[in-house]
């Protein structure tokens, strides 16, 4: 079984993205879509729920490791992290650093 925290990214944030979204930076992941009974969901982690980019959380760090790109996310999950695992997502929102804490899923 893999970890699974329900969510998509739109991984390809450049400074356009950055400056439209209202952003401090263009790395990290930026989440799109949140499954809401997934472990993301939850936690209380938002997306920005469709074609509209503005509204999302940005993820920056899993558990005081960097996330530079949705691969650093993805690589954390599948070899540091197992289901029912409790993580700490790192994420930027509305100008605020926030700290949530995440129990893992199962990926189905």
């Amino acid at each position: 079984m893999y970890p699974f925290l329900g969510v998509s990214v739109y991984d390809g944030l450049d400074l356009a993205a950055q400056e439209a979204l209202g952003l401090p930076q263009a790395t990290g992941a930026y989440v799109t879509t949140v499954t809401a009974d997934g472990p993301a969901g939850l936690a209380g982690v938002r997306g920005s729920g469709g074609n509209n980019l503005a509204g999302g959380d940005l993820i920056v760090g899993i558990d005081d490791e960097v996330v530079n790109s949705f691969s650093d996310l993805i690589s954390y999950l599948v070899f540091e992290t197992e289901v029912g695992q409790t993580v700490t997502l790192t994420i930027l929102r509305d100008g605020e650093e926030i700290e949530l804490p995440v129990e893992l899923g199962a990926r189905p």
